[in-house]
């Protein structure tokens, strides 16, 4: 899901003004060319080369930051990643995708409460969205609350009902 995610940012388009963001825009877009070709390693030290650049700001810099902690997460780099995701946010408060994000990698690290507090945010921010309800029925699946992770297995599957992945949890919970 977060590869779906990822595919998203790649398909939006970049636009920054001015001359003195040529370079950025240049590695930035180098960036997601190589990693639409799965070259993650050359993405990451080009989108990194464009931040450092310190050439861009705002929902630009938002989208640089976005991609490189896809990239950490996806690399296991789990600490940079949530750092990048942070940073996202502080930059762009209303990015729906860095709170989700966030927090799956937060549950990675069994962070259940922080990663909950960043999936409610993500629902506030897109409530008719169904995988952050999705996901916290999985963060409290985890945590061993059943009927909390039941509730809202049920309204990721009444936002979308041909979703699989609500039913099969509510299916291997026994709920109906």
């Amino acid at each position: 899901m977060r590869i779906a995610a990822l595919l998203l940012l790649l398909g939006l388009a970049f636009a920054l003004t001015g001359p003195a963001a040529a370079d950025a825009r240049a590695d930035y877009e180098a960036a997601l060319e190589a990693a639409k070709k799965g070259r993650a390693a050359d993405a990451l030290r080009l989108v990194t080369k464009a931040i450092d650049a310190k050439e861009t700001s705002g929902r630009d810099l938002a989208n640089m930051h976005y991609m490189r902690a896809e990239l950490y997460s996806r690399a296991n780099r789990l600490d940079d990643a949530i750092a990048d995701y942070t940073k996202t946010i502080e930059v762009m408060p209303d990015h729906a995708g860095a709170y989700h994000d966030r927090a799956l990698v937060y549950a990675q690290q069994k962070k259940f409460q922080e990663a909950l507090d960043d999936l409610a945010r993500a629902q506030f921010l897109i409530p008719t969205l169904p995988l952050p309800y999705y996901n916290r029925g999985r963060v409290y699946e985890m945590m061993g609350k059943r009927e909390e992770a039941i509730a809202e297995y049920r309204k990721a599957r009444r936002l979308a009902p041909n979703l699989k992945e609500p039913q099969e949890a509510l299916r291997r919970l026994g709920a109906p």
